[in-house]
C-alpha cells in the first residue's frame, strides 16, 4: 500500500490555483488585473493555509473524507468509483437541503448539475491540515483506488486515523453543523499543522469576534504573537498600498469611457466615482503613518518568495515599483494625475493581457462594465471567519 502512497501529481497545485482563479470571478471583485495575484495568495497561504475563497464551509473537510471511506471499502474499479464519488457528494446536495438547518451547501442552486464538486475545493486543505495523508491530487487517488486492490491498511494510510465517525445514516440528516468532537479535531489539526498562522490563533481564542472587515484589524490582535502580528503588518501595507493601483487602472478606463466610447456606462459618473475612491484611498495610506515609512521591504519579499519562489517577476517588479511611487510621493492622491504612475499601469496592463488590453484595444475595453479588480486584497478573510465561527460554535462558545 505504501506505492499507493506515493503516486504523486506534480500538477495538482497549479491545477488548483487555475480553478481557484476561475471561480474568483464570480466571488466579489477579487480579478486580478494587474498581475498581483501571486504575492496576494502567497500571504494568504502565509496567514490562513488550507483555504480557499471557495470554501464554504468546515464541514466539508469531514464529509470529502466520509464520501471516500465509505467508498473504499467497495473495490470498485476506477470508472465505477468516480461515478460513485460524484452521486455520493450530490447525494450530499439534496441531504443537507433536506436538513434545511438554514446554511447552504455547495450546489444548492445548480444540485445534479454541479461542475466543480465539494471535493475538489477542499482535497489541498485536507492535506494541509493531516486530514487526507494520501499524497497525490484527487484524480490519482481515484486512480490509485480503482487499478489496487483494497486492504485494511488503505483507511489507515489514505486518512488520518483519529478523524471522526460520521453520523449513523451519512448522508443522511446530516447538517452543516459541526458537533463538539469534530471541532475539537479541526481545531487540534490546524494547529498541529498550521502553528503560528492566523487561522490556528482564531480557532484556539474562546470565542468569536465579529465586525472586522480586515484580519488587521482584528480586536485581539495585541494578543497575537509578535511574529503573528509582524505578518499582518506586511500584509496589511501591501493590501493598502497597491489598492491604489487598482484603483487608478479602473479610473483609467473610465477616463476613455467619458472620452466618447459608446458602452451604455456614464463616464463622467465614473470617473467623478474613481477620483473620489482615490482621494479616500490616499487618506489610508496617510493614516498608516510612519508604519508605512518603516516597512522593511526586504524582509517583505523575503517572506513572500518562501511562500510561493514561483512568483513571475513581471509581478513582483511591478509591485515594487508601484510601492516606490507610493512612498516617494508627499500625497499619494497625486498619482491619479502621474504620469509616471499611469505609464507603469498601462504596460503592465500591456504585458499581461496583449491584444485583450482594455486601455489599448477598444472593443475589450466596451467589454468593461464599470469595475475590474476594485476590491481591496483581504486574504481569504471572510471564508476564514466563517470557518473560524464553524468551530467556535461546535466548540460551545457561541
Amino acid at each position: 500500500m505504501s506505492s499507493l502512497l506515493k503516486w504523486l501529481d506534480t500538477s495538482e497545485s497549479d491545477r488548483r490555483r487555475a480553478l481557484d482563479v476561475i471561480d474568483m470571478f464570480s466571488v466579489r471583485d477579487t480579478r486580478d488585473e494587474l498581475g498581483l495575484g501571486g504575492v496576494r495568495d502567497a500571504w494568504a497561504d502565509r496567514l490562513v493555509p488550507g483555504t480557499s475563497t471557495i470554501q464554504t464551509r468546515a464541514r466539508y473537510f469531514f464529509f470529502i473524507p466520509w464520501v471516500y471511506r465509505k467508498l473504499e471499502r467497495r473495490r470498485l474499479g476506477e470508472s465505477a468509483l468516480r461515478r460513485r464519488a460524484r452521486k455520493a457528494e450530490l447525494d450530499l446536495i439534496e441531504a443537507l437541503l433536506e436538513a434545511d438547518e438554514g446554511g447552504v451547501p455547495i450546489g444548492a442552486v445548480a444540485k445534479r448539475g454541479l461542475k466543480r464538486l465539494p471535493s475538489e475545493i477542499y482535497w489541498a486543505g485536507l492535506k494541509r491540515f493531516g486530514i487526507r495523508q494520501f499524497d497525490g491530487s484527487q484524480s490519482t487517488y481515484q486512480r490509485a483506488l480503482g487499478r489496487q486492490a483494497l486492504d485494511e491498511d488503505l483507511n489507515r494510510d489514505a486518512w488520518n486515523p483519529h478523524l471522526p465517525a460520521p453520523p449513523e445514516g451519512f448522508p443522511r440528516g446530516v447538517s452543516l453543523s459541526l458537533g463538539r468532537g469534530e471541532a475539537e479535531y479541526l481545531r487540534d489539526q490546524v494547529q498541529a499543522h498550521a502553528p503560528g498562522t492566523l487561522l490556528a490563533f482564531l480557532m484556539a481564542c474562546d470565542g468569536y469576534w465579529e465586525g472586522a472587515a480586515f484580519p488587521w484589524e482584528h480586536v485581539m490582535q495585541a494578543e497575537m504573537p509578535d511574529r503573528l502580528r509582524g505578518w499582518l503588518g506586511h500584509a496589511e501595507r501591501f493590501a493598502v498600498t497597491v489598492h491604489g493601483a487598482a484603483l487608478l487602472y479602473n479610473l483609467m478606463l473610465a477616463e476613455k469611457i467619458d472620452a466618447g466610447l459608446q458602452s451604455g456606462l456614464d463616464g463622467g459618473e465614473l470617473v467623478e466615482r474613481y477620483r473620489g475612491a482615490l482621494q479616500n484611498w490616499a487618506a489610508d495610506v496617510g493614516a498608516l503613518g510612519p508604519d508605512l515609512g518603516n516597512w522593511d521591504l526586504p524582509v517583505f519579499w523575503q517572506l513572500t518568495r518562501e511562500t510561493n519562489p514561483h512568483i513571475a517577476e513581471r509581478s513582483v517588479r511591478f509591485a515594487k515599483n508601484w510601492i516606490d511611487l507610493v512612498l516617494e510621493a508627499q500625497d499619494a492622491g497625486t498619482l491619479m494625475n502621474s504620469e509616471p504612475a499611469r505609464h507603469l499601469i498601462e504596460g503592465q496592463e500591456f504585458a499581461l493581457k496583449r491584444g485583450r488590453s482594455r486601455l489599448r484595444y477598444r472593443e475589450h475595453l466596451e467589454r468593461w462594465r464599470g469595475k475590474a479588480g476594485v476590491s481591496r486584497i483581504d486574504y481569504r478573510w471572510a471564508i476564514t471567519q466563517r470557518l473560524v465561527r464553524d468551530v467556535q460554535e461546535g466548540l460551545g462558545n457561541l
